[in-house]
């Protein structure tokens, strides 16, 4: 397996140029990656779990078959926007309970309803 073109496209996917921000993504540290790239040769399971993760394709990592679409990358920006907004939810109830606006029982109340809302 030719490996730099895999690793080039996952540097290209991430918007990140160093070898080190790349075994982060990889969830392997920088040496591992360096002895891979030695040997042309990375386990799946690594380039798998970063498809997974980063919602790609693995015809379009492993083999260059197509390019990521605009739908993933629309996925992507709902998600991020998501998480956006549930980090300021976040920290509005955790400023209200520093600032003693909110009691621990409202709390709890409060998660009861968002759990009930997740089941509806």
């Amino acid at each position: 397996m030719d490996l730099e073109p895999i690793l080039e496209r996952a540097k290209l996917h991430l918007n990140i140029k160093s070898d080190a921000d790349l075994a982060r993504h990889l969830g392997i540290n920088r040496q591992e990656l360096y002895q891979y790239k030695k040997k042309e040769s990375i386990p799946y399971k690594y380039l798998i779990n970063f498809c997974r993760i980063e919602s790609l394709s693995t015809d379009w990592l492993i083999l260059g078959r197509e390019i990521p679409s605009d739908s993933e990358s629309e996925y992507k920006e709902k998600y991020i926007k998501r998480l956006e907004a549930e980090n300021k939810r976040y920290e509005m109830i955790f400023n209200s309970l520093l600032s003693g606006d909110m009691n621990l029982t409202e709390l709890g109340k409060l998660h009861e309803a968002i759990e009930y809302k997740k089941l509806v």
